[in-house]
């Protein structure tokens, strides 16, 4: 609508505008609606945005459980709800024991070198985490990521693709088998 274009809010992003209804008018505005994205802190202990969404003693997959984040997102679901982990990577297990020993006690977390993308070895590694802790599967982290030292003027096709083939079908594969 005109009134749109000429909206001067000094949003940098452009907006989305829906109406409520199909009876609502452009001219007045009365049940339109203007959305615009704005970031707010948020407050995790807030009541009403309910519980974590983790269940204590859940077993969870974290893919890239080994990297940065990774560890701390481990260490965290260990220390706050004492989490069963199997945390996934594309390195051998020797290349991540310094990981694995800062999340903690390994009884209860199990690494797993798999690619995120191959449907079949990601099914076996969490079948086998499931058997090994009496549970199913209560979620899904998914970290994982290959991380390239170039700016992104230098990435080319082929770098690209594989820089965000664990993000989208890693992801992709991760969520058809957690349903």
């Amino acid at each position: 609508c005109l009134a749109e274009l000429r909206h001067t809010g000094g949003d940098f992003i452009s907006a989305w505008r829906a109406r409520s209804s199909a009876r609502a008018s452009d001219a007045d505005g009365a049940r339109a609606r203007r959305y615009v994205p704005r970031l707010v802190r948020a407050n995790l202990a807030d009541e009403e945005s309910g519980p974590a969404p983790f269940v204590d003693h859940g077993l969870y997959v974290v893919a890239g459980g080994t990297g940065g984040v990774g560890v701390w997102v481990s260490r965290h679901l260990r220390a706050r709800h004492r989490a069963r982990l199997l945390l996934l990577g594309r390195r051998p297990a020797p290349a991540v024991a310094d990981a694995l020993r800062a999340i903690g006690p390994t009884d209860e977390v199990t690494y797993a070198q798999v690619d995120i993308c191959d449907a079949e070895s990601l099914h076996r590694a969490i079948d086998e985490a499931e058997q090994r802790y009496g549970t199913t599967l209560a979620g899904v982290v998914q970290l994982a990521g290959v991380a390239a030292d170039r700016a992104i003027v230098d990435e080319t096709p082929t770098s690209m693709t594989a820089t965000l083939r664990s993000k989208t079908h890693g992801t992709w594969t991760l969520a058809t088998i957690a349903e």
